[in-house]
């Protein structure tokens, strides 16, 4: 039996090379992908370009420029919602609704 929507989802762990992952889009075809912590917006934008899909990034502004969150799918009728910049975005295709969410690192405390 098919797959009604196929979810890959990646942690990218900042690197700078995604050929990789262009490589498992053609292999399987994913209908949506999930990309954390991609170092850039140009950088998941041209792998959406080349792979045929459409992209929503998110990055969380003024922090860090790897905390680029995106989101890509070839699947029509897709509405991105982003809900926390950089760190949440909300996905809805038709009556489907999927959450990419990625939390920070918690701080650092010296104890008292």
């Amino acid at each position: 039996m098919a797959s009604i929507v196929t979810l890959l989802t990646l942690n990218t762990n900042k690197r700078a090379d995604l050929g990789g992952l262009a490589s498992i889009i053609k292999e399987t075809k994913p209908h949506v992908i999930f990309i954390q912590e991609a170092l850039s917006y140009n950088l998941v934008s041209s792998l959406a370009s080349a792979s045929g899909y459409r992209c929503w990034a998110s990055t969380l502004p003024g922090v860090r420029r790897d905390r680029t969150l995106a989101v890509l799918s070839r699947l029509p009728h897709t509405a991105v919602q982003e809900v926390v910049p950089g760190q949440a975005q909300l996905v809805t295709v038709g009556g489907l609704s999927l959450s990419l969410i990625h939390i920070s690192e918690p701080t650092r405390r010296t104890p008292i």
